[in-house]
């Protein structure tokens, strides 16, 4: 079974980012979980509402055991883990704070391994089957990440979508970056270099299109042209 350490402010970074995309149970209860896929230097930090997409890595401080495998924690139980284990302030460059993170085949135990002892904060959660329906999510970010750029006259974007990349700019103080590509009609969003994510494009259909050329339109009444700043401008110094 697994046994790592990592950093207690870059694993909690990564389940706050991405447990935002995870299902709420109500729609697609299979995807109410977050999966840890642990690999020889990072953990991808995995969720997904069948609406957006949220990837975060994490660094693997060590491994204690070699074994690598997938690991789906519920919802409510990453709730718990970030409840319990707060990290705090790193002053160097070595981790002052550590979780050591241990799994069985039913269980998955973090413990706070930042002192002398480890065990002083410990905490046992029910580990999830993995699920086989749960996608493939790097797998889906291959034609988008490598694809050319495609340029597009207007970005529609709903709130309750971007909303869920909130945590992201918040856990790790990056802007986000949006990008559409050519060979998806999804936008890829970033945020800083250990966080990547997806959400639907819609399809703007020639009405909407029409409706938006009209009210950019209004805006062009109503905003001076650079001609007339100049103009004004002009008359001002000519005062």
């Amino acid at each position: 079974m697994t046994r790592i350490l990592v950093e207690t402010n870059d694993f909690r970074a990564a389940l706050i980012s991405t447990v935002a995309h995870a299902s709420n149970g109500k729609y697609y209860p299979f995807l109410s979980r977050v999966r840890l896929d642990v690999g020889p230097v990072n953990i991808n930090v995995l969720a997904t509402d069948n609406q957006t997409v949220g990837w975060a890595l994490v660094s693997v401080v060590s491994h204690i055991d070699p074994e690598l495998e997938v690991i789906d924690i519920g919802v409510a139980d990453v709730e718990k883990i970030l409840t319990v284990f707060k990290g705090g302030r790193t002053k160097g460059d070595e981790p002052e704070h550590t979780l050591c993170i241990e799994t069985t085949e039913q269980e998955i135990t973090i413990t706070d391994a930042s002192g002398l002892f480890d065990g002083e904060e410990s905490l046992t959660v029910l580990r999830l089957p993995e699920e086989e329906k749960f996608p493939d999510i790097p797998a889906t970010f291959a034609h988008a990440q490598h694809s050319p750029l495609r340029k597009v006259d207007w970005l529609l974007v709903g709130d309750s979508l971007i909303r869920k990349f909130h945590a992201a700019a918040a856990c790790y103080r990056e802007p986000f970056t949006f990008e559409t590509v050519r060979t998806s009609s999804s936008i890829i969003v970033r945020c800083g270099e250990s966080f990547i994510g997806r959400m639907p494009q819609p399809d703007l259909r020639p009405v909407v299109k029409e409706e938006l050329a009209r009210y950019r339109a209004g805006w062009d009444a109503r905003i001076p042209t650079p001609a007339e700043v100049e103009t004004k401008q002009k008359e001002q110094e000519a005062k």
